[in-house]
């Protein structure tokens, strides 16, 4: 299902994009992405507090910009870019 919540995001915001055009700042992505999420039926968290534990130890806080679930369980985090990104991005968004 996660596969199918990732493709079905993507295509979320292909159509985000292609309909307010290019160069606006994250935040008017990030609020439309959230309301044609929302009116898909997803929960959606935003800017949700993460604790990234290690051997039972809170090494930090993590904010992603939203984690979407769907009806079934499934879910994915969602970070909002709107530049292009470098080897440090893309390494985080591999993960």
């Amino acid at each position: 299902m996660t596969p199918f919540l990732t493709h079905r995001t993507l295509g979320l915001a292909m159509q985000v994009q292609n309909e307010l055009g290019s160069h606006h700042p994250e935040i008017v992505y990030h609020r439309a992405m959230l309301e044609v999420m929302r009116a898909y039926g997803w929960r959606v968290h935003d800017r949700p507090s993460l604790s990234m534990r290690f051997r039972g130890k809170i090494l930090t806080e993590y904010v992603p910009d939203s984690i979407v679930r769907s009806s079934l369980g499934a879910a994915v985090i969602v970070d909002f870019k709107t530049s292009k990104l470098g080897r440090v991005e893309e390494r985080q968004m591999l993960r």
